[in-house]
């Protein structure tokens, strides 16, 4: 069994094993090779070092990333979780609530849930939100996704971000005195729970692409040896290019926000929000 684990990175020299890769919405595969068959690739990875096939990785990952060849479970929800994040972030960091329009509600029990769609897409994926409201709470609590644009509004992907945004309300009001503090996407979390909300989201709207490709760098890392596991054990990491990182502003260094300075520039940015809801 292959498992894998994938998570946001701000300083590049943080790892070297990091290959340049191309997220593109056409339908030709990068450098026009054939689809390859990645699972039985990353199999391969626990007999070799990561060196010996950063080409074919970086290839396989830009093939499998258009938008009509997203078939590998082994490496594409780290590529569709940073699409995700990216997605959903420069919409808030462009327009704020004003940069999503609800396309549902449905009311479950004592629980009201909306979904709301992004009015940007990039390199043929949009993004969107499961906003989730308890009478127990002021505020809300949130679950994600990201699919091809013309899938987003009857996307699967809805059931599993309407669970995500109902899940902490639930362990919440099982444990009501519970404290999510301890680490900063809890505390975030809180904060948006115990908050009040009342934006009234437009009902419909237009997704416009703002760009046909994305670029971002990918590193798939074999962690069976040093970790000393009876099975095999990746790490893919997806950062940098022009990925908004997950960020918290009052941890920054001088080196992240020099980093997300340009990150505006290129997106046109005056600056990022102070706090935001993609956690």
């Amino acid at each position: 069994m292959v498992r894998k684990i994938y998570f946001f990175i701000l300083a590049d020299d943080l790892w070297r094993s990091l290959y340049r890769c191309r997220l593109g919405s056409s339908g030709q595969n990068h450098q026009g090779l054939s689809e390859p068959k990645f699972a039985d690739k990353l199999h391969q990875l626990s007999e070799f070092s990561i060196s010996k096939f950063s080409k074919n990785i970086c290839v396989s990952a830009a093939a499998f990333l258009q938008p009509e060849a997203l078939s590998c479970p082994k490496i594409d929800r780290a590529l569709r979780e940073a699409i995700e994040r990216h997605l959903l972030l420069l919409t808030f960091a462009k327009y704020g609530w004003n940069g999503f329009f609800e396309i549902d509600q449905m009311q479950m029990n004592n629980y009201k849930f909306r979904s709301v769609v992004s009015k940007i897409s990039l390199a043929g994926f949009s993004g969107g939100m499961s906003l989730c409201q308890s009478p127990s709470y002021k505020g809300i609590s949130f679950g994600y996704l990201a699919d091809i644009t013309r899938k987003i509004a009857t996307s699967e992907k809805w059931e599993q971000a309407f669970y995500e945004s109902y899940d902490l309300i639930r362990v919440k009001e099982a444990n009501p005195t519970a404290q999510m503090q301890k680490d900063l996407i809890g505390r975030e979390l809180e904060y948006y729970l115990n908050t009040p909300f009342e934006h009234s989201f437009a009902n419909e709207g237009q997704i416009i692409e703002l760009k046909k490709e994305l670029h971002s760098n990918l590193a798939v890392i074999d962690l069976n040896e040093s970790l000393n596991l009876p099975v095999p054990f990746y790490a893919a990491v997806v950062h940098g290019g022009d990925l908004l990182p997950l960020y918290f502003t009052d941890l920054l260094t001088n080196n992240g926000k020099k980093y997300i300075q340009d990150l505006c520039e290129r997106w046109e940015l005056s600056e990022l929000p102070e706090r935001h809801p993609i956690l």
